[in-house]
């Protein structure tokens, strides 16, 4: 009995002297520093600075620096002082591909150059990061909404009625990184083009009660293309719709309204909540890897 006890004694000393040889060994992840770009500011001229995508937010060290964006074009921004002078201060750009450019902002009279252009950059390079998120970026969705346009239809139903010689087939719906795609396929059997004035999406009850009136939620896109906008007589168009991904009860219909430019052929087409679910992975070759932004 003597033996046991002095047995496990040693065991359990064993095991406590080597945990901490044990976690000293653990390696510790190093971050990444993401070194600033220099950007001179003057009160008298206003410094621009052109990203590859869109910009989405604006982060200033402090009230020294004056920023606004071009709305018309979304990947300019015009940067001025708003005092004399003033100590270096920073800047961060968050922009629609997921990057982050980090700046370092200093006054100077006459700033040495007054435009600076981002879009012929390739990474890595000096004031460039990336956040990451789950859900796709916008410069993601339209590169996956290119490739999808693409793809071979899997199925032809759900599908509008007929009118004017003309309908609307859902021909695929996929699933990525919290978004949904609904691929669509419109068909001119007519002799006179089809130009699409705009599409419209919601959820809508399948029954009314009575005395009451349908309730309709509009789903508004986050992404929509038209591959060709106007369809030649005898013709295809494909449809494209991008929204943020949901789902539907059994007793709704998830609805897409297609409207014809200076022209009577509305289409409509009804989809279940069975459909959405459904959805597929977009299977993508190693070229159209290569060509998305990556995460």
């Amino acid at each position: 009995m003597h033996s046991i006890i002095h047995k496990l004694y040693i065991l359990a000393s064993a095991i406590c002297f080597s945990i901490p040889a044990f976690t000293q060994q653990v390696p510790t992840v190093p971050y990444q520093s993401i070194p600033a770009l220099s950007l001179e500011v003057s009160t008298r001229q206003t410094s621009v600075i052109i990203f590859p995508t869109a910009i989405k937010s604006i982060d200033r060290g402090n009230g020294n620096i004056i920023t606004k964006t071009v709305k018309e074009i979304g990947n300019v921004l015009k940067v001025k002082a708003a005092t004399d002078s003033f100590q270096c201060t920073n800047m961060h750009v968050f922009t629609a591909d997921g990057n982050i450019y980090s700046f370092e902002v200093s006054y100077r009279i006459s700033p040495a150059y007054l435009t600076l252009d981002l879009t012929g950059r390739q990474q890595p390079y000096s004031g460039y990061g990336r956040f990451s998120s789950a859900r796709l970026n916008e410069a993601q969705i339209e590169s996956y909404a290119e490739l999808i346009s693409q793809f071979a239809p899997v199925h032809h139903r759900p599908h509008s009625k007929w009118k004017g010689l003309t309908r609307i087939e859902s021909t695929g719906i996929y699933q990525s990184k919290g978004i949904l795609f609904f691929q669509f396929r419109l068909l001119n059997a007519s002799a006179v083009p089809y130009e699409i004035d705009f599409a419209r999406s919601y959820v809508r009850d399948k029954k009314r009660p009575k005395r009451s009136s349908i309730t309709e939620k509009e789903i508004t896109p986050v992404h929509q293309k038209y591959t060709p906008s106007e369809v030649a007589p005898c013709h295809i168009s494909v449809i494209l719709l991008a929204f943020d991904r949901f789902t539907i009860a059994d007793n709704k219909y998830f609805i897409v309204e297609v409207f014809e430019k200076n022209g009577d052929r509305y289409l409509s087409c009804k989809l279940k909540g069975r459909d959405i679910l459904k959805a597929l992975s977009p299977t993508l070759s190693e070229s159209n890897i290569r060509s998305l932004p990556q995460p």
